[in-house]
């Protein structure tokens, strides 16, 4: 077992070696600098490579089981170091690991919430809102939420209120409506009013 383990790396070539070490060193850099995943990608490839490279240099079955062993032990490590890291080190402060909430606490503070300045404004829904989806409001787009029900897809909105990064809108239209209504239930008493004035008078 000594002597595979041995004849391993004694007997490995640069070609090989060289494989394998940009997979361990692309393997450190996405641990600890996640994001794309393309320095993961590059190390999976270049340890397959470097792997198959130390097959073909007369590398045999039992050496190929202790190469695939040790590199799980290598991934393994980098990823309990990462975890560590993350939640105590120094990934742990960077923009990529979200440690608290995931609502700003610029936006959590009700009195500096930017969004807060929408309230009032007017806007149309670029998509459907069921209850979430997209509105234009001065010349910006916003995610927003309905109040009540769903709206369709360009219909004239207006903010109401703002709970942390939550927006909700309600339709114009109904306000309308219901001045409408209000206005004609109103002209309709004020007929009948009118009705009963002239028939008293008669």
């Amino acid at each position: 077992m000594w002597q595979e383990i041995t004849e391993l790396f004694t007997e490995m070539g640069w070609v090989s070696g060289i494989l394998l070490s940009l997979g361990i060193i692309f393997a450190v850099i996405e641990f600890f600098t996640p994001g794309l995943g393309i320095s993961g990608a590059v190390s999976a490839i270049c340890v397959v490579c470097g792997i198959i490279a130390r097959m073909v240099e007369g590398g045999s079955f039992t050496q190929l089981f202790i190469m695939i062993f040790l590199v799980l032990i290598i991934f393994t490590i980098l990823f309990l170091l990462t975890v560590r890291s993350a939640k105590y080190g120094v990934l742990s402060k960077s923009p990529f690991v979200e440690t608290g909430t995931a609502v700003s606490t610029e936006l959590r503070d009700e009195e500096k919430n930017p969004l807060k300045a929408l309230i009032g404004k007017q806007g149309v829904a670029s998509s459907a809102l069921r209850p979430v989806g997209m509105a234009k409001i001065e010349d910006q787009t916003y995610e927003v939420m309905a109040n009540v029900g769903f709206l369709d897809a360009d219909t004239k909105i207006e903010v109401i209120r703002v709970e942390a990064n939550k927006v909700f809108v309600k339709a114009i239209e109904e306000d309308n409506a219901t001045e409408k209504t209000n206005e004609n239930a109103k002209e309709s008493v004020d007929t009948k009013e009118n009705a009963k004035e002239n028939v008293t008078e008669e």
